[in-house]
C-alpha cells in the first residue's frame, strides 16, 4: 500500500485553550480502539482546515517507548487517512479541531489503526449528515 498525504506541524492540536475548549464542548465518536472527539472552530489562519492531536494513555502503556511508538502508528494512520477524507472539510469556512485518544490495551499494527481511523471518519460523515437534515 503506498503512503501520501503529509501531516505538518501546523495541523498538530498543541494549544491548551483549544483543548480544552474541545473536551468541554466538542462532539464524541467511538470507534474501537479509537476515541475522536471534535468540533468545528472559526477560522483564525486561512490555511487552518484542520488541527489534530493524539494521545496514549500511560493507565494502558506504563512504558513512554510503547506509548510513543503507539502515538506514532496514530499519526501515520491520521495523515494517510486525512487525505482520503480532507474534501468533507476543506469546504467549511471553519476548522476541524480533532483529537484522538488510543483505548486499547494492545499494540495494534498501522493496517489495523487505519481502519479504525477509516471507521471514525465514515461515522463523522454520516453524524455531519444527520445534523444537516
Amino acid at each position: 500500500m503506498e503512503r501520501r498525504g503529509k501531516y505538518p506541524k501546523e495541523e498538530h492540536l498543541k494549544s491548551k485553550k483549544a483543548i480544552d475548549q474541545l473536551f468541554q464542548s466538542g462532539n464524541l465518536i467511538k470507534a474501537f480502539p479509537l476515541r475522536m472527539i471534535f468540533q468545528y472552530v472559526d477560522r483564525e489562519n486561512p490555511e487552518d482546515t484542520i488541527k489534530a492531536g493524539v494521545s496514549v494513555s500511560k493507565r494502558k502503556f506504563k512504558k513512554a517507548v510503547d506509548r510513543n511508538r503507539v502515538k506514532r502508528l496514530m499519526r501515520e494512520a491520521l495523515r494517510y487517512q486525512k487525505t482520503l477524507y480532507q474534501d468533507s472539510w476543506e469546504n467549511e469556512q471553519k476548522t476541524f479541531t480533532v483529537f484522538f485518544i488510543y483505548v486499547s490495551n494492545e499494540m495494534l499494527t498501522v493496517q489495523k489503526l487505519d481502519k479504525a481511523f477509516a471507521k471514525c471518519f465514515k461515522k463523522l460523515q454520516s453524524f455531519e449528515a444527520e445534523q444537516t437534515k
